[in-house]
């Protein structure tokens, strides 16, 4: 994640950011909004991401699907994290 945001800053990008179905985006969000006065660093677990659409019971096929939502929209935000092919770095911005 550093490395991709290192990459667009240093091109003069914004850089993209990961989908919150995702552990990356997840944990980005739980950190970005946060209480700073109370925060609690996190890792990684099934109850971090956000709820599915419809409820299931069973913590395997649970879990399954929350990792199948979680590398379609990682592959759906694919090109969010390519630079364009014309993105050169600025001068001093590394």
């Amino acid at each position: 994640m550093a490395g991709i945001g290192a990459a667009f800053r240093a091109a003069g990008h914004e850089p993209p950011s990961f989908p919150h179905t995702t552990a990356h985006g997840a944990l980005g969000r739980h950190v970005s909004s946060s209480d700073p006065l109370h925060y609690e660093p996190r890792n990684i677990a099934f109850g971090v991401l956000p709820d599915l659409e419809t409820s299931i019971r069973d913590k395997r096929l649970k879990r399954e699907a929350l990792s199948r939502r979680a590398l379609e929209a990682l592959d759906a935000a694919r090109g969010a994290f390519e630079l364009p092919p014309d993105a050169t770095v600025e001068e001093g911005r590394m």
